[in-house]
Parts: structure tokens; C-alpha cells; sequence
């Protein structure tokens, strides 16, 4: 059952990146199916950061889709450039609370991929955001996130997903192109 689970979550994943880079408002559909299946495995599996990051994934979707309807003009949010200020206030707090969750779950849960799961959780909780408001930078974060991921389920033996972030890695380099090249044509 686990399995078979994984495997939907790992399709419907990937269906949300693919269509994400092509700005299709349904990614935000498949990802927040996906994203609650993987609340329960990553329960199962004691990726409690990872769980509560899922939770927040469903959340973001149900306001993404939102945001991404078309407004009265028929028209979607563009792609936007973040201010630098802001994305290196983004990344300081990324890297507090990644040090902070860390700490905690190698010192009081005993978790041996502590700093792995905090990371990838703080920071994908911000990529996710700006992936939402389309700021092209989101993808960039993404390929450092989802290479750290594919590591962290490799520690935990989950294949299926490590190839979903290997693919995740994959799809956020042509994502990034096509949101650029999109933000170019605006």
C-alpha cells in the first residue's frame, strides 16, 4: 500500500512541476493531491519537517490556484524578478530556521537526517511561496532543494521519491528557462 502511494504522489508531482512550468493553473491540483499523500508517508517514514511541509504544500495550493485565475482583464499574475533585499532576508531566515530545526531534531528527536529535513523544509516553505507569486528566482532554489531532498530520501531508502528529485531537479533547470524566457516576452 505505502508503495503504490508513493507512486501516485510521485506522478502527481511531477504532473504539478510540468505544468507549473508552463504557468497551467491545474499544477496546483495535482501538487496538493500529491503533497497530501506524502503527509502520511512522510509520517510513516518520520520526516516530521517533511510532513508539516506537505501540509503547508495543500495549503499554498488551494491560494495559488486562486491566484493564478485570471483577473477581470483575463489576465494571470506575470512572472516577476524578487527585490534582493528581500530574497537575501528570505534566505537569512531560511538558513536561522534550518539551524534552529536542526539542532532540535538531532538534539531531542534523535533524527538522523535532522539538518537535511529542517533545510529542505525551511527553505521549500519559502520556494513555494515565490513559486506561488511567480518570482522566476523560486526555481533556482528549487535545484538546491531538490538535490538536497533526493539526498535525504536516499539516507531514508525511499527510491521512488529520490528519482522523483532527480526529476524535480531536472524539471526546475527548464522551468527556470521557460519562466525566464517568459519574463523576457512581458
Amino acid at each position: 500500500m505505502q508503495e503504490l502511494a508513493e507512486y501516485l504522489a510521485v506522478f502527481l508531482s511531477l504532473i504539478y512541476v510540468i505544468l507549473a512550468s508552463k504557468q497551467i493553473k491545474w499544477c496546483w491540483l495535482a501538487g496538493g493531491i500529491g503533497s497530501a499523500i506524502y503527509v502520511y508517508l512522510n509520517i510513516k517514514n518520520a520526516l516530521i519537517y517533511d510532513a508539516i511541509l506537505q501540509v503547508y504544500y495543500v495549503a499554498v495550493a488551494i491560494y495559488a490556484l486562486l491566484l493564478w485565475n485570471k483577473n477581470d482583464a483575463g489576465k494571470q499574475i506575470g512572472i516577476t524578478k524578487i527585490n534582493s533585499a528581500i530574497l537575501l532576508c528570505l534566505l537569512l531566515a531560511g538558513t536561522v530556521l534550518t539551524a534552529l530545526l536542526g539542532y532540535f531534531s538531532m538534539a531531542v528527536l534523535k533524527q538522523n537526517t535532522a539538518f537535511f529535513d529542517a533545510g529542505v523544509t525551511a527553505f521549500s516553505f519559502i520556494a513555494t511561496w515565490m513559486t506561488a507569486r511567480k518570482y522566476l528566482e523560486s526555481w533556482l532554489l528549487w535545484i538546491v532543494i531538490d538535490i538536497a531532498a533526493a539526498i535525504m530520501y536516499s539516507l531514508k531508502s525511499m527510491q521512488p521519491t529520490v528519482g522523483l528529485y532527480i526529476a524535480f531537479t531536472l524539471l526546475a533547470i527548464y522551468g527556470y528557462w521557460q519562466w525566464r524566457k517568459e519574463a523576457g516576452e512581458q
